[in-house]
């Protein structure tokens, strides 16, 4: 009679499972996986390198101040711009966000939890590509710290002057994005493809 009723109760919960489970995702080709590591490492070099030269030149020319009220007016419409361009969604995302904008989905927030675990345990960050549904596809890079990034990522009072602070906190509120070190992760990069 236990095993009976054991065995009603598996059936149960499989039933309750299969019902309520989303359907399989399509796995991704090696071709597919091949063309979307290539595309996401051109696309996040190509956006990286337009990003910083256009905050390198905010920066010389107005110092901090110029380069946090560049980002909060054109990092969003220049990467739109260039995802249109590869006919792609471009992102840059962390669990410290500065711009709200930039909130992680469920997906990325998963590969931050995931890529902050291998860093805590010593193993080298890598991009990853995975299928998040039939019909789209995701490259997630690491995104580090590097030493230009350290006046506004920074620790206030150290890498960072209180009045620049004052600005960043005028601009984003609910800022989170501070603290950082040179070479810290400070979140990645989410390039999405149709497939």
């Amino acid at each position: 009679m236990k095993s009976g009723l054991t065995l009603l109760l598996f059936f149960g919960i499989f039933l309750t499972i299969q019902c309520t489970s989303t359907p399989d995702k399509k796995p991704l080709t090696d071709i597919e996986k091949e063309k979307f590591m290539r595309d996401g490492k051109n696309i996040t070099l190509i956006t990286f390198s337009t990003l910083s030269a256009r905050l390198g030149k905010a920066m010389t020319e107005e110092g901090v101040q110029g380069a946090v009220s560049y980002c909060n007016v054109a990092a969003l419409p220049l990467t739109d711009s260039l995802a249109g361009l590869n006919n792609v969604k471009i992102k840059r995302t962390s669990l410290q966000l500065r711009n709200p904008a930039n909130a992680p989905t469920e997906a990325e927030k998963t590969m931050l939890f995931a890529f902050q675990a291998q860093e805590k345990a010593g193993t080298d960050l890598v991009p990853v590509v995975q299928a998040l549904s039939n019909e789209e596809a995701a490259f997630f890079a690491p995104i580090r710290l590097i030493d230009a990034c350290q006046k506004c990522h920074g620790t206030v009072g150290e890498t960072m002057e209180a009045s620049d602070y004052a600005t960043i906190q005028s601009l984003y509120p609910d800022d989170k994005a501070t603290g950082f070190k040179t070479g810290d992760l400070r979140g990645m990069w989410s390039i999405t493809f149709r497939r």
